[in-house]
Order: structure tokens, then C-alpha cells, then sequence
């Protein structure tokens, strides 16, 4: 995802989607912090996705569309 489509509501979907699917980013706060990440990180490994950063792949599992 390039830097211009990640928005704060992005953000905030990609946060409350980890949290409901079980793992934990921190407060719901559209900062992509150590937290956020952790979770993220996390979400990818278990779900055999590309790690590193926020992909399409990533979005769609997550259940968000990438726009």
C-alpha cells in the first residue's frame, strides 16, 4: 500500500480488524505503533502472508478492501 492510501481510517480499520480477529494492536489511535506493528507482524506470520508491511494480501484477509 503506498504511503497516500494509508489514511487514519485505514488505519483505525486495519487496528479494530486485528483486535477482532484475536490479536492485540494496542489502543485504537490510527498510529501504527510498536503495538500495531507487533500484531500486524503477527497477523501475517499465522496467516502465511507476506510480512514487513501492509499488502493487499494483508487487506483481504483482514476482510478490507485496499481503497
Amino acid at each position: 500500500i503506498c504511503g497516500n492510501k494509508l489514511t487514519v481510517e485505514k488505519i483505525i480499520q486495519i487496528q479494530r480488524a486485528l483486535k477482532a480477529k484475536g490479536y492485540d494492536p494496542g489502543p485504537i489511535d490510527d498510529v501504527i505503533g510498536p503495538r500495531t506493528r507487533a500484531a500486524l507482524t503477527q497477523f501475517q506470520k499465522d496467516n502465511n502472508l507476506p510480512m514487513g508491511n501492509i499488502n493487499i494480501e494483508t487487506l483481504k484477509a483482514l476482510g478490507l478492501n485496499e481503497n
